[in-house]
């Protein structure tokens, strides 16, 4: 049969775990066609010392189990403390070291980038998620070059660039549009990769 046409979900449970092939791209759990067949696949990777050692330690509550979320304005200077969440502030990229190193000294191993841009122009596709001058893309550089054995996580995320405030592409009736917001997702995420090694929360 074709290979883009349904199968049963046994079927597909069974091929997929046969093999690691592109099958989880073009079918859903259910056995239902994807509208866009993935061009490739990215494979889950233990490619950091801190992501090997989540892997195998066991369970415990530690400095180097935890994750520190990290908010960063457009604004190089800043520091913005947030209301609603006591302690915590929106940094600059220049107030990045002086905020990072006591913790990292005292054993944090990953750290969780938010953008959240003040100046960048938003539009209805985001344009401004994936240029060089974004928060987030300016934060991995800095952090990658001031900390290299950190591990960088990264919000994957439309909702503060676009117009509209949600998280994809819309549709002209307010739909959001699955395809094109995924692979508007995916342009982002290759921005952030090519900014540093980093894993993406999406």
């Amino acid at each position: 049969m074709n290979k883009y046409n349904t199968v049963n979900h046994q079927e597909t449970s069974k091929t997929i775990c046969d093999s690691n092939t592109a099958l989880f791209s073009e079918f859903s759990c259910e056995g239902v066609k994807m509208q866009t067949p993935a061009e490739s696949i990215l494979h889950s990777g233990y490619f950091h010392p801190t992501l090997r050692y989540w892997q195998t330690c066991a369970t415990d509550l530690r400095p180097d189990n935890l994750i520190y979320p990290i908010f960063i304005t457009d604004s190089p200077d800043a520091v913005e403390p947030i209301g609603s969440l006591p302690g915590q502030a929106r940094y600059g990229v220049n107030k990045l070291e002086g905020m990072l190193r006591p913790l990292v000294e005292k054993g944090l191993k990953c750290v969780l980038i938010f953008g959240v841009p003040a100046k960048i122009a938003k539009d209805e596709r985001a344009s401004g998620a994936d240029s060089d001058d974004t928060p987030a893309v300016l934060a991995i550089k800095k952090i990658r070059s001031l900390f290299p054995e950190l591990l960088v996580a990264c919000d994957v995320c439309l909702c503060p660039y676009t117009s509209h405030g949600h998280c994809g592409i819309l549709t002209e009736d307010g739909a959001v549009n699955n395809d094109a917001s995924c692979l508007r997702l995916a342009e982002v995420a290759l921005a952030y990769a090519r900014a540093g090694k980093c894993i993406f929360l999406v």
